[in-house]
């Protein structure tokens, strides 16, 4: 059965529960507006209405979306700890339209997930660091089975983000390590 026919099928039965239920029209159109909202939220947007303002401004301005990243950019590392450092690049994630709803649901989940988990391990951030892979890949073959599990692939992305983080983490507490080796080292001659 293709994807047309199954389309007809489920307005058929729209049609025949407002026929059987004698239903008013406001209540058919809660029903389609509601139907219309969760196939919205499977492609990652909170509402119909939001997917459809989203798909016109970017095919308008020809933007790709831009999936949810950690902008550590503005973030002064010195002096942090890794918990702090990942604690900052958690919060300052954003969320663009298209990638919300069940989305957007699945990757803020992973994240307060892993703040929780990161919170009890605040002082060995290596454990996370091995959370974080064995469950990239348990993810990385759930998302390949259902490419179309918007929650599983927003689980994903989130995952794939904490790692990045992580290692830009560990990378940035090596130079300030060595900045401070190698200041040892420059006064004792």
């Amino acid at each position: 059965m293709n994807k047309k026919t199954d389309n007809m099928d489920v307005f058929d039965s729209l049609f025949e529960q407002i026929q059987s239920d004698s239903s008013s029209l406001a209540d058919f159109g809660d029903v389609v507006r509601q139907s219309m909202d969760e196939a919205a939220r499977k492609k990652g947007y909170d509402t119909f209405s939001e997917m459809l303002s989203s798909e016109i401004s970017s095919s308008i301005t020809k933007e790709k979306p831009q999936k949810p990243t950690a902008n550590t950019r503005n973030i002064q590392i010195e002096g942090l700890t890794r918990f702090e450092y990942m604690m900052k690049a958690i919060e300052s994630v954003t969320y663009e339209p298209k990638y919300q709803g069940y989305y957007g649901t699945g990757h803020r989940s992973c994240l307060d997930g892993y703040v929780e988990k990161m919170e009890a391990n605040r002082d060995n951030m290596c454990v996370i660091e091995a959370m974080v892979k064995a469950d990239m890949r348990y993810y990385s073959k759930q998302v390949r089975k259902n490419r179309n599990d918007a929650y599983t692939q927003g689980y994903y992305d989130a995952l794939v983000l904490l790692a990045n983080s992580l290692l830009k983490s560990k990378k940035a507490k090596m130079r300030e390590i060595k900045k401070i080796i190698l200041e040892m080292k420059e006064t004792s001659q």
